[in-house]
């Protein structure tokens, strides 16, 4: 995509009133850029759902000054669509990922804002040498695998992800985190988990933790690596869940003994600076510690996070 094709995506969401996030319109755009993204208005609440039956279950649409805790659901969708609210300041308010057809009711939460609505990250892939299909490692399928093979729940390993990633990327009690947000003081760390990209010849945090990433998805039959994942160039390239499946395999593969921490006997500081980080430095666990007194404080959900090492039962879209 051209800067003058954003540009222009920006100039449109602009004069509808979008206030929301502009890599969300660039990707989907990319992904598919015979769809345009639609805008609704209050009084117009199908949504997607006369595209879905008219066969276009890639469009999208983003509905302007809706209402605080407006309900949407996904009765006559034909596939699952990702829901998100931002407030006016651009702020994510409510997010759901993955929403099957036929949900009666959701609540997009306080504030008046733009909900988008556009289709659901769906899991790919292709078929083996023998013809049988495959799909690509997903962060979904790698807390299963954590779960079954290091102990603990999905929901666990998905909140210590949630905690690490905020510490890592949230500028606390402003609900900011940014999928492509660069290191604070120009550091070469992007993304929601920092990774590194330093460009030199020697293999930095980002490609150690692609290549942790392949290796994992060798040990796991019927997957194969995402292509976007391995093609990218540093974290800012990838989407949220893609981030996450690249964090959790870069565990998988390090030196920290997650079955210690699943059971109990490894906090999760020290998992952040065995298992991702690597290398401690003065003054790292005080700034830690101090992430983790601010996120109580501060109210995860309007991040879509949880606090790592609690238990959770809902599934994966309600937040």
């Amino acid at each position: 995509m051209t800067n003058a094709q954003r540009r222009q995506i920006i100039n449109d969401a602009k004069a509808q009133g979008y206030q929301g996030s502009y890599v969300d319109l660039f990707r989907q755009a990319a992904m598919n850029p015979e769809s345009v993204v639609r805008h609704g208005t209050q009084a117009s609440m199908d949504g997607l759902r006369p595209a879905h039956q008219a066969g276009n279950t890639e469009a999208s649409m983003a509905f302007t000054d809706v209402p605080p805790n407006t309900p949407f659901n996904t009765v006559g969708m034909k596939k699952p669509i990702d829901i998100k609210k931002y407030d006016r300041q651009g702020h994510l308010v409510k997010s759901y990922e993955s929403v099957p057809p036929g949900i009666q009711s959701l609540d997009t939460g306080p504030n008046t804002g733009t909900v988008i609505e556009t289709p659901a990250r769906m899991q790919e892939g292709g078929f083996d040498e023998s013809g049988n299909p495959v799909a690509y490692v997903s962060a979904v399928d790698l807390e299963n695998y954590m779960s079954k093979n290091r102990g603990n729940t999905p929901e666990f390993w998905k909140a210590t992800a949630d905690t690490i990633a905020y510490h890592e990327n949230a500028i606390p009690m402003t609900g900011s985190m940014s999928l492509t947000r660069k290191q604070i003081g120009g550091g070469p760390g992007t993304g929601l988990f920092q990774f590194e990209t330093k460009g030199k010849s020697d293999k930095d945090a980002f490609e150690t933790a692609q290549q942790r990433y392949e290796n994992v998805s060798e040990i796991m039959p019927g997957f194969l690596p995402d292509p976007a994942i391995m093609r990218a160039k540093n974290a800012a390239e990838l989407d949220k869940e893609q981030q996450y499946a690249l964090f959790h395999a870069n565990l998988i593969e390090g030196p920290a003994k997650l079955a210690d921490y699943a059971d109990g006997k490894m906090d999760i500081e020290d998992l952040w600076l065995k298992g991702h980080k690597g290398v401690e430095k003065k003054g790292d666990r005080e700034s830690f510690n101090e992430s983790r007194q601010a996120a109580k404080k501060d109210d995860l959900k309007k991040y879509g996070l949880r606090s790592g090492g609690v238990r959770y039962s809902n599934s994966r879209y309600k937040r």
